[in-house]
């Protein structure tokens, strides 16, 4: 299989998402950060300005959904990959974002029936692509969906992965593990909404390129 030295060579990376700079924490009591806040709809957060390194605070979730956060920013804003998957279903099922925590947990047990056609969320932690004597790859290859990753178990232990992208789908990987393997929000949301809408996992570069060429004209959920 050809490759590529370095780098992604896929779709670009989040700086569209980041260009006023990432988000780094809650805005809490005394206009401090912080980890939590009770609403994360309804609560402030904080963006490093990529101009000057101060924080400032960013419009609220409940209005803006998590379309303005990359993979990155929900990540770091405490959001379990199962929230932010429930979030996007109602985004793009209903072009609204949740606008508070209740609805949240309410959609995240609807989500129960969605998640009964996607496979177990893998459990492990990716670590970065597989090479072919089973060690960690340097390189991007050009399909991505057949190519194994490695991934490390709670007690350590480094292994392959068991299955290819293409099998999973990319909407399988935890958030974290998306980022690590380098795949845009961009990308992520693309595969979600293919899996959501047709009920498939996308099959190769070609298949995720056009699903999101599709989305960025057709569909509401800004990409």
């Amino acid at each position: 299989m050809q490759e590529f030295e370095g780098g992604n060579d896929h779709a670009p990376d989040d700086l569209y998402l980041e260009r006023h700079g990432p988000a780094v924490a809650w805005l809490g009591p005394g206009c401090r950060p912080c980890e939590y806040v009770p609403d994360r709809f309804r609560g402030e957060y904080l963006r490093l300005s990529p101009h000057d390194r101060n924080l400032y605070s960013d419009i609220v979730l409940a209005e803006s959904g998590v379309q303005a956060l990359s993979l990155r920013d929900a990540d770091r804003l405490g959001f379990e990959t199962s929230e932010y998957c429930a979030c996007l279903r109602v985004e793009m099922l209903t072009s609204h974002p949740i606008q508070d925590e209740g609805e949240l947990a309410d959609e995240v047990w609807q989500a129960g029936r969605f998640a009964e056609h996607l496979p177990d969320r893998l459990r492990m932690e990716a670590i970065g692509w597989a090479s072919g004597n089973r060690q960690l790859s340097a390189r991007t290859t050009v399909d991505r969906f057949s190519q194994k990753w490695l991934v490390r178990s709670v007690s350590g232990r480094i292994d392959v992965s068991d299955s290819y992208l293409r099998d999973v789908g990319i909407e399988s990987l935890s958030l974290a593990d998306a980022v690590t393997l380098g795949f845009s929000t961009r990308e992520y949301r693309a595969a979600f909404y293919v899996r959501l809408h047709e009920e498939r996992p996308l099959q190769c570069e070609g298949d995720l390129k056009n699903s999101m060429e599709y989305l960025s004209t057709g569909s509401a959920l800004r990409l």
